[in-house]
């Protein structure tokens, strides 16, 4: 069958003529700033802010020029964008603007850092570092051994996501069609990886059927 490849929308900046942007809310991040490296020069740059401000989340933007030469990254407080990101694509957003009264103040906390980066996995090594220099806590806090974490899920997906009868694992109990099967990053093939390399033998056995089906 020639079917193309279909996915969900993902933000991304635009490769062809026309404006180039990525408005993002720091609600949607899993940490709130962003940053680039540079191959040419071996550098990389992160911007880190705090999530919210007194008017509530801040907003995340890169734009570039429309020659592609040079982009802008921008941190704005409130969040308001023009559009919104869902999964069949943008939408006009629904976001409010301040308004503000003469003497009114703000504060928005960010952060610059500059550092070595010699290549993407560096860059991502910096990254995991310092993501946590404004949201703290910066101390990684053991709470639960990750093999009993593991334990939990394996346990949790062969009990109540295996589809025995057609042979998959759904994304959640099969209550309604969306916790079913998906494809995609959320989908049961995410279960799939681990379960083959780091499960016991049912967990293999159902993780080959998983793939074949």
């Amino acid at each position: 069958m020639d079917i193309p490849i279909t996915t969900t929308f993902i933000p991304h900046l635009n490769i062809q003529s026309g404006p180039s942007r990525i408005q993002q809310n720091t609600g949607d991040l899993a940490t709130p700033g962003f940053g680039f490296q540079s191959s040419s020069t071996c550098t990389g740059t992160f911007i880190f802010s705090n999530q919210q401000t007194r008017f509530g989340n801040i907003g995340v933007t890169v734009e570039e020029s429309e020659d592609r030469g040079t982009a802008k990254l921008y941190l704005s407080t409130p969040c308001v964008r023009e559009y919104k990101t869902i999964a069949n694509g943008p939408i006009p957003s629904d976001d409010k603007p301040a308004t503000f009264k003469a003497g009114d103040e703000i504060l928005l906390e960010c952060q610059l850092h500059f550092f070595h980066s010699a290549d993407i996995s560096e860059f991502y090594d910096y990254f995991f570092d310092h993501r946590k220099t404004l949201t703290g806590p910066t101390q990684l806090t053991h709470q639960l051994p990750f093999s009993a974490a593991w334990r939990i899920m394996e346990d949790k997906y062969n009990r109540q996501n295996w589809e025995e009868s057609r042979g998959y694992f759904s994304v959640g109990m099969r209550e309604t069609i969306n916790q079913d099967w998906q494809l995609g990053w959320v989908g049961g093939c995410i279960a799939t990886q681990p379960l083959l390399f780091a499960g016991e033998p049912l967990s293999r056995e159902r993780a080959i059927k998983n793939l074949e089906t």
